[in-house]
């Protein structure tokens, strides 16, 4: 339904915030960001955050 990841790293947080059970605002964050870079230490924050949440 989504794909495979894009193997472009400014595309890769959109696909990952496509998949991700997270909520909408947080998804709105990556719009206003214009770093590349942010974008990507973003989407490691909702990964550690899972993370911590497993059992």
């Amino acid at each position: 339904m989504y794909g495979g990841p894009p193997e472009d790293a400014a595309l890769f947080p959109y696909w990952f915030a496509s998949i991700l059970p997270i909520a909408d605002d947080e998804k709105y964050v990556l719009l206003r960001t214009t770093s590349v870079r942010e974008r990507l230490k973003i989407t490691a924050q909702w990964i550690r955050r899972m993370e911590a949440q497993r059992w």
